[in-house]
C-alpha cells in the first residue's frame, strides 16, 4: 500500500483547501424586512450547517411495524457576520423576526410564504480573490502587516490602497452583491 506524504496530501487539495470557517450567504429578506440589495449578499464566519432529522413513522402492517419516513427537521442554524459595523444587516434581521411574531403584541404574519425565503450559502477558498482580500484586510486590521501584504499580493491588491479599513471592509461588501 503506497504511503501518502504531506506534499501528496496538499497537492490534492485544490485552492489550498476549503477554509472551513469562511462563508459567503447571498439571501433575499422578505420585503417587510426592509434588505436591500446591498444586505443581499454577505460574509458569515464559523457557521456549522446543520444536519436534517428524518422522524420515522411507524405503520402497523399484519402483525409488524413498518417505519416510514416523517417530517424533516433541522436544528437552529448560529452564525456570526463579518463586518456589519453600521448595523444594517442586523436591523433587517430583527424586522425579519419581528414580522414573524413581534414581541409586544405576540403577533406576526399567518402565511410562511410571506416570510419564508431561500439563502444560497458558498464557503469561500484560498485561491477566490474577493476572500484573499477580505484575509488581507483582517490581517490589516489586526496589526499584521506581514501577513496582510502576503494576502494582497495574491487578491492582486495593494496595501495602501486603504487607509481606512472600515472603507475598505464596505468596498469588499460592496463587490460581494
Amino acid at each position: 500500500m503506497p504511503t501518502l506524504g504531506v506534499d501528496q496530501f496538499k497537492s490534492k487539495l485544490t485552492g489550498g483547501g476549503a477554509r472551513a470557517n469562511l462563508f459567503q450567504v447571498t439571501c433575499n429578506f422578505p420585503g417587510f424586512a426592509g434588505g436591500s440589495s446591498e444586505l443581499a449578499s454577505f460574509m458569515i464566519k464559523g457557521a456549522s450547517l446543520p444536519t436534517s432529522t428524518m422522524s420515522p413513522i411507524e405503520v402497523p402492517f399484519r402483525g409488524r411495524k413498518l417505519k416510514i419516513a416523517g417530517d424533516r427537521t433541522f436544528p437552529e442554524w448560529t452564525i456570526k457576520v463579518i463586518n456589519d459595523v453600521p448595523m444594517k444587516l442586523r436591523d433587517a434581521f430583527e424586522r425579519w423576526m419581528n414580522g414573524i411574531n413581534q414581541h409586544q403584541s405576540n403577533i406576526g404574519r399567518t402565511n410562511p410564504k410571506d416570510y419564508m425565503t431561500d439563502w444560497s450559502v458558498a464557503q469561500l477558498d484560498k485561491s477566490d480573490p474577493l476572500f484573499c482580500w477580505l484575509h488581507a484586510c483582517l490581517h490589516k486590521i489586526e496589526g499584521d502587516s506581514g501577513n496582510s501584504r502576503y494576502w494582497y499580493a495574491k487578491a492582486g491588491r495593494c496595501f495602501d490602497a486603504f487607509v481606512d479599513s472600515e472603507a475598505e471592509l464596505h468596498a469588499i461588501g460592496a463587490a460581494i452583491a
